[in-house]
């Protein structure tokens, strides 16, 4: 998990000029002019000298992509299968313009790749529940009705195993340079086994964007104790960690109500559940539940006697005096957090929606390290939610399906992460620019871990973490002991599914 978080996107300030030559001197008073200028050409007629263009600013709303610029499909359907469940849908299907701009955005990425390849693209839905059987009956009998499939990770993965996918390593016109295939997380390597990767995700799932996972913390509450510095200095300056958090979790505890015990109407330092909100702390305190190692061999990460260190460190945490537990849901936790009874709280960056009616201003910034020596801050993908996207194997023609997608993703970037991420979420949902600094940095640190991935085929490996504290059991070592075999047992058998 060695990444540069702090490098800078080429397309944060990258200037491309796009200079014409003079062809003949100007006149003086035409020096410090951009206007055309004329001269006698050597038949005595004027000639014109090309004007100096001006450098054109690379934005995430004009990034390039690699497609052809002559690329045509004229004519041609291309359907996606997508989850028509509410909460679902609107992730890649607007009915109309109405001035809200995440819809918006939404309809315009559909109309400009229309336009693009002289194209009509329709929608499948079919509900989340029934994705897994409606594919795989379809494709088993070589009905290919879609040209790419919009579905959670586990129906990707699922199916992708019973070889029913297109390999997208062997893509034709996919990029996976382009930063809407997130290159700096390494998904392709992280992924694929054997040299096959069957599901991919990145800004083409507008939910992937809004499930990485962000901290954030009560400005009113951190306001009234000047022990507790400026926490974005903090991030910028790499000294965010777990006992920071801690540390400054355990300042503002107090007994509101005075009835000598803490309940929820008293103030905590933290605020959280157990869902995948707690199993991102794997991944942003440094650690992996299964990598690849300089051999291509996948191994699990969960007997490492670091992750035994974690495991009592976040116990301490969530079973502290100074952490409340007792909202039990995303729901109630933000409600909690957003009635300034927690300094902290962890969850999505999507978790800003329901913080809008928040009285009191709150900030985001990353999870803590684990400690200063941690080289960035990391977000870890969540296999619960987002869309996971993929092409049949029997498609008849996947230079249509592979192009389209790639643009739909790429406008997807442009358009609909820039309303989400840029303007909605950085102007509408966070409370001040430094904010607005943090998303940045906590999108760079997006780590996919195979074990996360692939936790479905494994047993739901993923969650042991989870289950161990959540049930008080205290026996990490021993937990992990009588699940090994099994998890080793499944990993072999999807592994065998890729050969």
């Amino acid at each position: 998990m060695k990444k540069n978080f702090l490098r800078t996107l080429a397309l944060s300030l990258c200037l491309l000029t796009l200079a014409g030559t003079a062809t003949a001197c100007a006149s003086s008073d035409d020096a410090g002019s951009n206007s055309p200028t004329t001269t006698a050409s050597s038949g005595g007629e004027a000639a014109t000298t090309p004007a100096v263009t001006e450098p054109v600013e690379i934005t995430r709303e004009n990034y390039p992509d690699s497609l052809p610029a002559d690329l045509k499909f004229d004519g041609r359907t291309f359907t996606m299968m997508v989850r028509g469940d509410s909460g679902r849908r609107d992730e890649f299907i607007a009915e109309t313009l109405s001035g809200e701009i995440i819809n918006d955005a939404t309809i315009q990425r559909e109309q400009t790749v229309e336009d693009r390849f002289g194209i009509q693209i329709e929608w499948l839905e079919v509900k989340h529940a029934d994705v897994v059987t409606t594919v795989r009956n379809s494709l088993n009998a070589n009905l290919v009705d879609f040209d790419l499939l919009a579905s959670e990770t586990d129906h990707i993965v699922s199916l992708g195993a019973e070889g029913l996918f297109m390999n997208w390593i062997d893509a034709p016109y996919i990029d996976f340079e382009k930063p809407w295939w997130n290159p700096d997380s390494n998904m392709v390597d992280s992924l694929s086994i054997n040299g096959k990767l069957y599901g991919i995700t990145g800004d083409l799932s507008r939910l992937f964007v809004q499930k990485h996972f962000v901290c954030y913390f009560n400005k009113a509450i951190m306001e009234n104790y000047p022990d507790i510095p400026n926490l974005y200095d903090l991030v910028t300056e790499g000294k965010w960690t777990l006992d920071k958090m801690t540390e400054y979790g355990a300042l503002v505890k107090e007994d509101l109500n005075g009835n000598q015990q803490m309940d929820e109407e008293d103030r905590f330092g933290f605020a959280s559940y157990y869902a995948t909100p707690f199993d991102n702390w794997i991944i942003a305190l440094g650690q992996n539940v299964a990598v690849k190692n300089a051999e291509g061999e996948v191994q699990f990460k969960l007997d490492d006697p670091a992750m035994l260190d974690l495991c009592e460190l976040l116990t301490t945490l969530y079973n502290s005096d100074t952490t409340c537990l007792s909202p039990g849901n995303r729901a109630n936790t933000t409600k909690f957090f957003a009635e300034n009874h927690a300094l902290f709280t962890v969850g999505g960056f999507e978790w800003a929606d329901g913080m809008r009616e928040m009285t009191n201003d709150f900030g985001m910034i990353p999870y803590p390290k684990l400690n200063e020596a941690q080289e960035g801050y990391y977000t870890g993908y969540s296999d619960v939610g987002a869309s996971c996207f993929a092409i049949a194997e029997a498609h008849e023609d996947y230079e249509f399906a592979c192009a389209v997608t790639e643009a739909l993703a790429a406008e997807s970037y442009r358009k609909v992460t820039t309303a989400y991420f840029e303007t909605a979420l950085k102007e509408k949902y966070s409370r001040d620019s430094q904010s607005s600094q943090m998303l940045d940095l906590i999108r760079e640190g997006v780590v996919f871990d195979f074990g996360f991935y692939y936790n479905s085929q494994l047993n739901n490996c993923a969650t042991m973490m989870r289950s161990v504290i959540s049930g008080g059991k205290n026996n990490y070592s021993s937990y992990y002991s009588m699940l090994s075999k099994i998890y080793s047992k499944k990993l072999t058998e999807l592994l065998e599914k890729y050969e």
